[in-house]
């Protein structure tokens, strides 16, 4: 089930359970589970940085962290560092499922924050072919012009 919204869930049952990242879900055998409902669907952010913290949902990912470090670096090395880890869970990750459009998305992005052009507009091209009604489809189509020139 990939509910928009929490308010689609209109009866728990127990047989029902949140897939986030599914690493404990699928480590053992769920006999009761017959509906897995899919947090990421319901495009709650990942990672929210605030003045008291920083909040890590289920839906986060390495290499969402290794992006986040890569952003607080203290020093270009330390930044190349974290960014190098990332794309490397961003490749792991489409390498066990090269359908997967957000890890397409935000490999592009890493790309662009590398500057690597030819790279970061093939993954954001490749995220706008396999997400055509994605929500920030026309700001992705933006960088992938701006890659273009």
């Amino acid at each position: 089930m990939q509910p928009r919204t929490a308010d689609e869930i209109v009866k728990w049952r127990p047989s029902y359970a949140w897939l986030a990242g599914g690493t404990w879900l699928f480590s053992t055998p769920q006999i009761d589970t017959d509906t897995l409902i899919d947090l990421r669907s319901l495009k709650w952010p990942s990672l929210e940085v605030s003045e008291t913290g920083l909040d890590i949902a289920a839906t986060c990912t390495i290499a969402e962290l290794y992006r986040l470090q890569a952003q607080r670096a203290g020093s270009a090395a330390e930044r190349e560092v974290e960014l190098v880890q990332a794309r490397a869970a961003y490749e792991r990750a489409l390498a066990l499922e090269p359908s997967l459009a957000e890890a397409h998305r935000q490999l592009g992005l890493l790309y662009y924050a590398m500057r690597d052009v030819a790279r970061a507009r093939a993954e954001l091209e490749q995220y706008l072919a396999l997400a055509p009604s994605a929500a920030d489809r026309a700001r992705v189509g933006e960088y992938v012009m701006e890659l273009a020139q």
